[in-house]
């Protein structure tokens, strides 16, 4: 194959074929293997990656720009199989902005949509705890690690969701 021809810098090639990330990527592989343990979840969930050929990679993300060649994730992988809406919004939202993001993601979950959310507090969480509630469930993205709880606060939702959702 002609990397160059798709783009591919040749700095970028020259690095890859000296295969140096080889020994990085073993021990992240290995790393993997080893279960992590939500403290106080009712069952341990297992850290699983999602590799970028896996028909559950979200074809949304495989076709942007720089997508990761694979995810982590800890839970029910099929919810990425379902129609999903992205519920975003502020950390500090009234009580109406509450209970229209929990009424929302409730009845979107429902009726099979999965809400998809950060895990932030304010509107993301009340999304997040509405949508476990219906069959839709709950995807969380996160920006850290699976075995990170931020914010703190969030933690009994961050274990709820690995138990009936995703991560």
């Amino acid at each position: 194959k002609n990397w160059q021809a798709q783009g591919i810098s040749p700095l970028v090639i020259a690095e890859f074929q000296r295969e140096e990330w080889r020994q990085a990527a073993g021990q992240e592989w290995t790393n993997l293997k080893t279960p992590i343990s939500l403290t106080s979840a009712s069952k341990p969930a297992q850290q699983e990656i999602l590799l970028w050929t896996n028909p559950y990679y979200p074809e949304h993300l495989k076709n942007t720009p720089c997508a990761p060649l694979f995810l982590y994730y800890m839970g029910d992988i099929s919810l990425l199989s379902n129609p999903g809406v992205g519920v975003v919004g502020a950390r500090a939202a009234s009580s109406d902005g509450l209970a229209a993001s929990s009424r929302t993601s409730f009845e979107l979950s429902k009726s099979g949509v999965t809400v998809i959310s950060g895990l932030a507090p304010g509107v993301d969480s009340e999304a997040h705890i509405a949508a476990l509630k219906g069959p839709g469930s709950t995807i969380a993205v996160l920006g850290c690690g699976l075995d990170i709880y931020y914010p703190k606060e969030n933690a009994t939702l961050h274990q709820n969701i690995a138990q009936q959702g995703l991560l």
